[in-house]
């Protein structure tokens, strides 16, 4: 069920992520501004960064992280298809890519999170850390959260 993903998935990918971050009723402004940062790279998936999940060969889910420095990385994405929400695809996925965090040595998760995440990543053990800026939306603040590797 999960994999990493293909170089010729980007777009499928990024699609799914905008139609992710959609389903919270955001509108159409705010998503054309998030677009781009919703773009799943190339590079990234060429890096064995990038974790899908698919059912009945449909892409259903994706998590891409980054290394920051030393043992830190960062969840940059992570989307379940709105079709598949709350059949915790998302828990799974969130398992596999800690697992494969701690292939790499890695420590810490920084998360940067949609409001309407928080939640979720404070229920699988990430702590809240601050409101930090938006990396795309000047003006708005995010919950920044922190996970311990360790902890799942």
């Amino acid at each position: 069920m999960f994999r990493l993903a293909k170089a010729t998935e980007a777009e499928l990918l990024s699609e799914l992520c905008f139609q992710s971050k959609a389903y919270w009723g955001y509108d159409m402004d705010f998503m054309e501004d998030c677009r781009e940062s919703l773009r799943v790279e190339t590079n990234a998936i060429e890096a064995g960064l990038v974790i899908v999940g698919e059912q009945n060969e449909q892409l259903v889910c994706v998590s891409v992280i980054e290394q920051l420095e030393g043992n830190q990385w960062d969840l940059d994405a992570f989307f379940v298809h709105p079709d598949f929400v709350g059949q915790g695809l998302g828990r799974r996925l969130f398992i596999e890519t800690i697992q494969a965090l701690r292939k790499q040595g890695c420590e810490t998760l920084e998360i940067l999170s949609d409001p309407q995440a928080s939640a979720f990543y404070e229920a699988m053990g990430a702590v809240f850390v601050k409101a930090a800026p938006s990396n795309v939306i000047p003006g708005r603040s995010l919950p920044l959260l922190s996970f311990t590797i360790a902890d799942i």
